[in-house]
């Protein structure tokens, strides 16, 4: 599990690991929990997949957002989202980072920061729904939109929905998944443009 940097992933397979009742660490291990999930919540989730996740397999692929809302079901919530705001998000340090949607209002931006070097600025138009105004260093570019329900400063981002303009389908995008991103809300006077 080393190469899990980010904590409410750490505590997301921490509380799983409670409802199952044993920590995964061997094949046999990931196939009962595949199964476990599947019987409680009827969500398919592989086993390589959850393997994946724990970080038995060593390979540097971010979680889907179709998994981490199947744990989040297995542990009692509506998905992921639902349980970063309310099991995954216990502490006082957890609620002091995350940015409370409610306080946005349509037109307001921010700037995001994450490793290496990659910096996006975003306007929310309501409803969870963000667009891109200038991107540095990212696979997004300027006019992307995307859906976004949690901002956690420090843990990985996961935007959805984000619209491509090659025709191409909707995804999912992670941004700072070994170092977490940097968000800072623009005050109207700092902002571009």
């Amino acid at each position: 599990m080393e190469h899990l940097k980010n904590d409410t992933l750490s505590n997301l397979l921490t509380a799983a690991e409670k409802q199952l009742g044993f920590h995964p660490d061997t094949p046999r291990d990931f196939r009962v929990a595949s199964e476990a999930i599947d019987a409680s919540v009827n969500v398919k989730v592989s086993a390589t997949t959850l393997m994946r996740l724990w970080g038995y397999l060593d390979e540097r692929v971010a979680p889907s957002m179709n998994t981490l809302n199947a744990v989040a079901r297995y542990l009692g919530c509506a998905n992921f989202e639902q349980w970063c705001l309310t099991a995954g998000g216990d502490s006082d340090t957890a609620a002091g980072k995350r940015l409370d949607l409610k306080t946005l209002q349509i037109g307001d931006r921010l700037r995001l920061h994450w490793q290496p070097n990659r910096v996006m600025e975003v306007e929310y138009q309501g409803e969870r729904h963000f667009k891109v105004l200038h991107a540095e260093n990212t696979r997004l570019f300027k006019d992307n939109e995307f859906d976004c329900g949690l901002f956690i400063n420090g843990e990985t981002l996961y935007l959805d929905n984000v619209e491509q303009h090659n025709g191409q389908p909707k995804r999912v995008y992670v941004c700072g998944q070994n170092h977490g991103v940097s968000i800072e809300r623009i005050s109207a006077s700092s902002q571009q443009p």
